[in-house]
């Protein structure tokens, strides 16, 4: 009784960790598949050079770099910010209001400043008003969080309504607003957003390229950045690859439960096998008996498994639960996430059935093809 107590145990641990496997994989899968509501495919990011003197004097650095890159027939677009998707948001501010509404707000608003180039660059969808027009822009943008925020019924109530906010000393008016977008991972909901117009931000520069002779193009890019802004060295990367980055530990986490997932079916068959090695020898008799009877080698195998089959019948029942609660917990942490099926439950125990039925398969088949004059022999 303790050896089958024992490998139901260890089966209902491999069904529940199966099936945290299973789930972790589909959440990264889900996550990198989702639309992010952005474009950062083929997005070169270059973060700002340090430049001394005023703000004037980087600014007429930076549209020299911009307009010889603009010329470039390997880039599609150029702009900046001081933030792109996948970073954090540098620059959190509160106590932002509707003009004449309750200045009383727990909210904290992200400020993004972005050029005129960043809202077709990145593909972001207005669903409401326009964006900022060059060259001296005027105005804020929000995102439809930040709106709903606000008090705004709709995106359409919000244009031309003006807003305080603190930091920039003066009420501003509201030109348009840009349907949500990941900013981060699925982890996390959307933030309230206002991208204010600045057109040489100091941190961030977003390249669309064409990957058709990307070399050539980075070699040119690199020339552009050396001649012109001396001393600094050109610090870039690729967008997706980066946004990717944020889900390293899911996957850390996916490997490290597939490793346990393994361990666990490994223990588990070799207590397998150890008790249908221990059933066969108490029941050898009853075999040869069974044999000399007229019982084929498919009906001794079907005799002696159905017993190991309704052990983890028992630990599905066992696991089921205990998965379906540990899962559920797990999908907590993402504010985006799969729902728990019951494929998750079902598929490790029908892995499981089949990979035990692997293990007793040797030992069954061999002890219902024993001789029956041998087995009848045995003490």
């Amino acid at each position: 009784m303790l050896r089958k107590g024992l490998v139901v145990f260890q089966f209902s641990i491999s069904i529940l960790l199966i099936g945290g496997t299973l789930a972790a994989y589909h959440q990264i899968s889900y996550m990198r598949s989702t639309d992010l509501g952005v474009n950062i495919s083929q997005t070169l990011v270059i973060q700002a050079p340090i430049i001394a003197g005023d703000y004037q004097t980087y600014r007429s650095k930076w549209e020299v770099f911009k307009n010889e890159l603009q010329t470039n027939k390997g880039i599609k677009s150029v702009t900046a910010s001081n933030t792109v998707p996948g970073k954090d948001f540098d620059w959190n501010q509160e106590g932002i209001h509707r003009k004449g509404a309750n200045q009383e707000s727990a909210v904290i608003y992200s400020m993004v400043e972005i050029d005129a180039d960043y809202v077709p660059a990145y593909e972001l969808q207005l669903v409401a008003g326009k964006n900022f027009e060059k060259p001296n822009g005027g105005g804020v943008l929000l995102n439809e969080t930040a709106a709903r925020n606000l008090g705004f019924a709709s995106a359409e109530e919000a244009i031309g309504k003006r807003i305080v906010i603190p930091i920039l000393g003066q009420t501003q008016e509201v030109r348009g607003v840009l349907k949500d977008y990941h900013q981060k991972s699925l982890q996390y909901k959307h933030d309230p957003i206002i991208y204010a117009f600045r057109p040489a931000t100091k941190r961030f520069y977003s390249l669309k390229v064409d990957t058709h002779n990307l070399s050539q193009t980075l070699a040119q890019i690199e020339d552009s950045w050396k001649r012109i802004f001396p001393g600094n060295p050109l610090e870039s990367f690729f967008l997706d690859d980066s946004f990717d980055e944020q889900y390293k530990a899911d996957r850390q986490f996916g490997y490290l439960i597939t490793f346990f997932s393994a361990l666990a079916i490994l223990v588990a068959c070799m207590g397998l096998f150890g008790l249908i090695s221990f059933t066969v020898i108490g029941r050898t008799k009853e075999i040869g008996v069974r044999k000399v009877l007229g019982a084929s080698v498919s009906s001794i195998f079907l005799i002696l498994s159905k017993d190991f089959l309704k052990l983890i019948v028992i630990a599905s029942v066992v696991a089921w639960p205990l998965a379906y609660w540990s899962i559920s917990r797990w999908l907590q942490n993402y504010e985006y996430h799969i729902e728990v099926k019951l494929w998750l439950l079902v598929l490790p125990s029908v892995l499981v059935i089949v990979i035990a039925m692997l293990t007793i398969s040797f030992q069954t088949l061999k002890a219902a093809k024993t001789n029956p004059v041998k087995a009848l022999k045995y003490e």
